[in-house]
């Protein structure tokens, strides 16, 4: 059995333990924006995209400022008033390394960190480094759902990725 396999099968991830002996709190890094609607949002994206040459400041001003809670609203609403997905819609629009900053930023966070367990694992080599911050620095909870997502994504169990590497 591998490390990261022994790993993944036995961690157990005690996020209120570690905060009562820590005391710090798990708190969003980035507030609910005030005044937020995911309506005017949507629709300033949209116009942002179509805008000639596309308003990047106004995508990147609206994206950074929301939570992802209020992300996954702005979402809805635009696959609801445009008829097409929002994250659909900025990568035709963009490029680069702005694309993939703000493609991430429309995942949950569990899709977002299914995804970088699995890219971590790909190609020769592992990167050890992404999968530890990952695995010791979500709760329980989260790690639940990252499984969830993993397997659906990917079809196979977290836990048992360690076997091919």
């Amino acid at each position: 059995m591998s490390f990261m396999q022994a790993f993944l099968a036995n961690s157990q991830f005690e996020s209120e333990q570690l905060q009562r002996d820590s005391g710090r709190s798990c708190e969003a890094t980035v507030p609910a924006h005030p005044g937020f609607n995911a309506a005017s949002d949507a629709a300033a994206l949209d116009k942002a995209i179509k805008t000639k040459g596309v308003d990047e400041a106004t995508i990147i001003d609206i994206l950074t400022k929301r939570n992802n809670a209020q992300r996954q609203e702005i979402k809805a609403a635009y696959q609801s008033s445009c008829g097409k997905p929002l994250d659909a819609a900025l990568k035709k629009a963009l490029s680069s390394h702005l694309e993939e900053v703000v493609l991430a930023m429309l995942k949950p966070p569990c899709v977002f960190d299914a995804h970088e367990l699995k890219d971590s694992m790909k190609g020769l080599g592992t990167d050890e480094d992404s999968l530890i911050e990952i695995m010791v620095s979500r709760d329980n909870k989260e790690m639940k759902e990252i499984n969830k997502v993993y397997k659906e994504e990917f079809k196979k169990e977290l836990a048992k990725i360690g076997r091919a590497h």
